[in-house]
Parts: structure tokens; C-alpha cells; sequence
């Protein structure tokens, strides 16, 4: 369902039992997988100045059309790589009013004899005034390629690539996206090319990067976000419909090493993003074989490291022995890694991704822990693994918004007992916020939802909007696990603490609604009230005097918000009573009767056992014994 375009440079080539193949490559052609990617870039030639093409001994013709041939023995596409890193002038030169005739006819020429299904720029760098001269002959070279067939598939025409950077011209080929069958975008090397690796410790591939604290970065925001500058050019040109199957991202085989320098005194860097005092030595661009013969092939488990907010993996060697020259850092490409890049580009309905490079990654005979090809299988089995459409987690938050500025501040307090509506088309999810104010919709299926809250009476939403205040979520295209948060703000309020168990609770506010489980919501039991002449009695209400039996799976403190009642007189019975509480906390030595010196007891509350209390608090319900028939009077300062 996606393309797998696999680069395989030239000097990594061994032509096996063809004679004269300069036979010096590591990878030998008769051991490709051939089944593992859908099309295959021999890297590369050039463009010389006068429109020539250019090649060394390593890309000699006898190389080109044998390895061409046995391509398409397995139904495999070959394109041609034009350009590799220092190309840009002579491409200039090449296309120049006066030459691109001549290298364009030379490339055709190249094409037909060697037996290409199409062509791979790859034109490094490349800056948008490069554009006004090598634009021109792209449109030349797309016209003549659509006017031949490949040779793998004569039924299909051939191919026009381009493998680029956003800040290499990228929206000059965002606009012209239509001339491309795939733009693949180089989601690699960012640990040392931009930015971050200047002066810190980062990762190779990373599939996400959070923005660096100062300066501009290319690389910032990664692949997550990369492409979508591409399409947002592109849809400026393109009637706002830009073609997401065009793109595609990178996995690289290779890796960098950080070795030494100074992080702190006495330690050398051994983890992302360090800052360091004195640099390390840095290997770019670190062959795979490399780093499992040096590294990887004997790494222990706890050695082996992955950084969840980037999803990349790294070896950490840290040995705080006070030489920093021992100890490194090595960003590599896992499994992990490569399953949460194929993943994203599945999710992102994108192309697919480009392999840098089977070549290099090939290992050598004498490794017989895993297969020599060992990346490229990995990539195999993940891409061809049954695709499931994945069940979505949503979750997040309720926080009381106490400053009423509808951001969520370090320090505000986060809700539970908040009722979450999920709502979609014939399907209703509801959840109530844990002891610790979240929620979690698990194994969400596809489809359109409106995510909400039931607002309390006297609470006002302030987050994600005060008039709108909920979600629409496209299931369809979220993360595995999405967050959403929402801000509630009231200045009329009683704190109630309640503890793991059975709880003496009360009323301690007025509402307008006085059902018993929307204020208490936390609660897992029914709720009781005594009666004097009846006993206990199961209740749907609650009213403000009286004192409630409920039980609570967990301690927490439960904000109730209402009308705030700071005096009340409450009714009681010749015997044991059941009685309330007010909004604010009053001592029980404040409390008078009618008639007078009617209170024949302690006022009692429920603690794993009934405990004495000084005083009455908000939302708590007391047992109070009396002498006659009379009346409770309760009043705060």
C-alpha cells in the first residue's frame, strides 16, 4: 500500500560472475531481497558542465545495464540517481539555456542504452535561484520520460523522483508536485546537519523533535510536521488540493556516533540533547555494518535506550568513572523506529519512504546472529505485516481553571468525578474522571466524534473554548494516543474531602440540581439517609440539613459548586440525628439550638470508625444526639 524505494549506491555493488565489474562492492547483487522494497535507485551519475554525463569507474556502463537487467528479471522498477551532495553547480551549468538541450538528449540517451525505468534527482544543494535554470529543463526531462514506457513495465510510463529538503527549493517542487510520481523528503541526518548537533547531542531519524531553544533549525520539527509545509505550498497552487500520495519520508540505515568530549566535569555525553562543554568526536553518516561490528552486535539490554518523545532509539555508554572518553552516545535506527515511521506515514495517508542505504547496511560474512541484510528484512516484515485499522486512545483532562484565563497553569488542580461524553455517529461513550482529574477512551473505533463534558451547575467552560466548548475528533487520522483537555472555572465553590471507604457526606451548597450522584459522582455505592422512625432509607437526592451515608473507592478532594449557604437551621428528632453541613466550617461550640441546651452529645463523623469532630466542615455529615424535638441553628462568621 505504500512505496519502499530503496538506494543502492553504486560503490557498494558487487556484479558477482560478470567479468570486468570492478567487483570490489559489499553487497553482492545475486543476495538482494528483491521482495523487500517496490523500486530501486542506482546512485549515482552527474552532469558534467558541458551537458555530459558524468561517471567514474564505480558507475562504468558494464556495472549499469547488467544490474538493470537482473532488476527487471524481478519485476522491479530501476530509477536513475542524478546529482548526490556537490551536484548543485554542475547542474547549473548543464542546464543552462545554451547546454540543457544537449544534457537532456544525453540523458535520454543514458536512459534507453542502460535500460532505465526513470529518473532520481537528487541535485544537492539546491536553492530557489537554481530554479529559474534548472526548472526549465525538469519540465524537458518530465515531457520526454512521459512519451516512454519502462522497461520493467512497458504498460506503465517512466518515473520522475526527487529527493529533497523543505529548505532546498522545496516549494518550487511542492508547486510542481504534478510532474512528480514521488517527492521524498530526507528525514535523516539531522543529528549534525542542522542545528541541534552543532552543539548538543541529537538523534540521526528521529520521527519527532521538539523546536530548539534558540536559532532556526530545519530540522526542528522533523517528519511529523515536515511535509506539511510541502502540501500547504502546494495546495496555494493547486486549488487547495494538494495530492499527500506524492510524498514520501526517509529511514536511514546509518547512524552517528558521539564519542568523548566533555557534557560535565568528568562525564562525556552518553544521552540526547546534552549541551556540551567541550565537543565530542562526532562520526556522521555512520555506517550500519560499522556500528554492529563496534557497537550493536554485543550492546546489552540496558545499554539499549529509546526516546519516547522523539521515537528514536540510541546506545547510551555511560561509565561514571571520571573519563569522559569512555563513555558515548550512538543514534541508530531500531525496529521501533522503523514501525513508528511506517506507521506515521500510513496514518498521514502520505506515499511512503525511501531506504538510505541497502549498501552500506549490508553486513559482513562473518556476522551470523542475524541475517546480513538484517535492516532491510526489518523494514520487509514491518511493511508487509497485516495492516489492522488500529483502535484510537483519547484522553486527557478536567482542570479548574482558578485563574479564569483559560490556560491550564502549573499548580491548578485537575477534577475528578467529571462526566466525559464521547458522541458519534450511532455510537455514545461516557467516562468520569479518575482520583487524579483524567480520563481515557480506550479502543476507540474509526468515525467522526464530538468530545464534551456535562458542565456542572455554576461552573462556566473556558477551555478549548467558552462558547464551543468541546472537540470534533476525526478518529480516522489520529495518533495511536491523543490528548484533549478541558478548563472549567467557577468562584462559587466548597472543597470536600473525602476518604477511601464509607463517608458521612452532606450537601453544603444550594443547586439547581440535587441529584445525588451528579454532585458526588465519585461515589460507588447508593446513598442513605437516616430517619429517626424508619431507619436507614436509599435516596436519589440529597437536601440540604441532612447527612448521607456513601462509599468512595479512593481519598480525594471533590469541589461542589452552588449557591453558598453561610447560616441554615435544620430540624431534628428527640434521639439520634443525621445532620449537615454549610459552606464554610463553623466549631461545634458555635452551634445553638431551639430550644436551648438540646444537644446531648459529641458530634460524630465517619474515619475508618467514628472519630469526634470540633468542628462542622463543608460536605461532611455528623450523627448528633438530642434531648427533645427542636431545631439545629448553624451560622458562619
Amino acid at each position: 500500500d505504500i512505496w519502499v524505494t530503496a538506494y543502492l549506491p553504486s560503490w557498494e555493488m558487487y556484479m558477482g560472475p560478470w567479468p570486468n565489474r570492478a567487483n570490489y562492492g559489499q553487497l553482492p547483487v545475486q543476495n538482494i531481497d528483491w521482495n523487500a522494497f517496490t523500486h530501486v535507485v542506482f546512485f549515482c551519475l552527474g552532469a558534467n558542465n558541458d551537458g555530459t554525463i558524468a561517471a567514474d569507474y564505480n558507475d562504468m556502463w558494464e556495472r549499469r545495464r547488467p544490474f538493470n537487467d537482473l532488476a527487471h528479471s524481478k519485476g522491479k522498477p530501476v530509477l536513475l540517481g542524478m546529482g548526490g551532495w556537490g551536484s548543485q553547480e554542475s547542474f547549473r551549468a548543464a542546464c543552462s539555456p545554451t547546454t540543457r538541450l544537449t544534457f537532456l538528449r544525453n540523458l535520454l540517451t543514458e536512459i534507453d542504452t542502460s535500460k532505465y525505468d526513470g529518473v532520481d534527482l537528487d541535485i544537492e544543494p539546491f536553492s530557489n535561484s537554481d530554479t529559474a535554470i534548472v526548472g526549465p529543463w525538469i519540465r524537458m526531462l518530465y515531457d520526454s520520460l512521459q512519451v516512454r514506457q519502462q522497461f520493467a513495465d512497458p504498460s506503465k510510463k517512466m518515473l520522475l523522483t526527487a529527493a529533497i529538503l523543505p529548505g532546498w527549493a522545496g516549494e518550487w517542487f511542492a508547486k510542481h508536485e504534478w510532474m512528480f510520481d514521488q517527492i521524498n523528503i530526507m528525514t535523516y541526518d539531522m543529528a549534525t546537519s542542522m542545528g541541534w548537533g552543532t552543539t548538543r547531542t541529537w538523534h540521526n531519524n528521529a520521527v519527532f523533535c521538539p523546536q530548539p531553544p534558540t536559532g532556526t533549525n530545519l530540522y526542528w520539527n522533523a517528519i511529523q510536521v515536515r511535509w506539511l509545509s510541502q502540501l500547504s505550498h502546494s495546495a496555494a497552487a493547486n486549488a487547495g488540493k494538494p495530492k499527500r500520495s506524492k510524498y514520501g519520508v526517509g529511514i536511514d540505515f546509518n547512524g552517528v556516533l558521539y564519542k568523548g568530549g566533555v557534557y560535565t566535569t568528568g562525564t562525556g555525553v552518553y544521552a540526547p540533547k546534552q549541551i556540551w562543554q567541550t565537543a565530542p568526536t562526532i562520526t556522521a553518516d555512520y555506517d550500519f555494518d560499522q556500528m554492529w561490528l563496534h557497537y550493536l552486535d554485543t550492546a546489552t539490554a540496558w545499554s539499549k535506550r529509546y526516546d519516547e518523545e522523539a521515537q528514536a532509539a540510541y546506545l547510551s555508554i555511560h561509565i561514571p568513572d571520571g573519563n569522559p572518553s569512555n563513555e558515548a552516545m550512538l543514534s541508530y535506527t531500531d525496529s521501533t523506529q522503523i514501525a513508528r515511521i511506517i506507521k506515521f506515514v500510513r496514518d498521514s495517508t502520505i506515499g511512503g519512504v525511501i531506504l538510505w542505504n541497502i549498501g552500506e547496511a549490508y553486513l559482513p560474512s562473518s556476522v551470523t546472529k542475524v541475517p546480513r541484510d538484517y535492516m532491510l528484512q526489518l523494514v520487509k516484515k514491518i511493511v508487509n505485516a497485516p495492516i489492522q485499522t488500529p483502535l484510537k486512545k483519547i484522553k486527557g483532562s478536567i482542570f479548574f481553571d482558578t485563574n479564569n484565563n483559560s490556560v491550564l497553569n502549573s499548580g491548578e488542580p485537575l477534577l475528578p468525578g467529571w462526566e466525559v461524553n464521547l458522541i458519534g455517529e450511532g455510537k455514545t461513550f461516557k467516562k468520569i474522571t479518575e482520583q487524579n482529574g483524567t480520563y481515557l477512551f480506550d479502543s476507540i473505533p474509526p468515525g467522526i466524534y464530538n468530545l464534551s463534558i456535562t458542565t456542572k451547575s455554576q461552573w462556566q467552560p473556558t477551555f478549548p473554548s467558552r462558547v464551543n466548548p468541546y472537540y470534533v475528533i476525526n478518529a480516522d487520522t489520529l495518533s495511536e494516543t491523543h490528548f484533549f483537555n478541558f478548563g472549567v472555572y467557577t468562584n462559587n465553590f466548597v472543597e470536600v474531602n473525602l476518604s477511601q471507604g464509607w463517608n458521612i457526606i452532606s450537601l453544603p451548597v444550594r443547586t439547581t440540581d440535587n441529584n445525588a450522584k451528579t454532585i458526588f459522582p465519585t461515589a460507588t455505592s447508593n446513598f442513605f439517609i437516616y430517619y429517626p422512625a424508619t431507619g436507614y432509607n436509599l435516596t436519589d437526592n440529597l437536601e440540604n440539613g441532612y447527612a448521607y451515608f456513601a462509599k468512595f473507592p479512593y481519598s480525594h478532594k471533590l469541589l461542589i459548586s452552588g449557591e453558598i449557604i453561610l447560616s441554615d437551621t435544620i430540624e431534628v428528632s428527640e434521639g439520634w440525628n443525621f445532620i449537615g453541613s454549610i459552606s464554610r466550617p463553623i466549631s461545634v461550640e458555635k452551634v445553638t439550638s431551639i430550644p436551648p441546651n438540646i444537644i446531648a452529645s459529641d458530634f460524630w463523623y465517619q474515619n475508618s470508625g467514628y472519630v469526634v469532630s470540633d468542628s462542622i466542615r463543608p460536605g461532611i455529615g455528623y450523627w448528633l444526639k438530642t434531648s427533645s424535638n427542636g431545631k439545629l441553628i448553624l451560622k458562619s462568621n
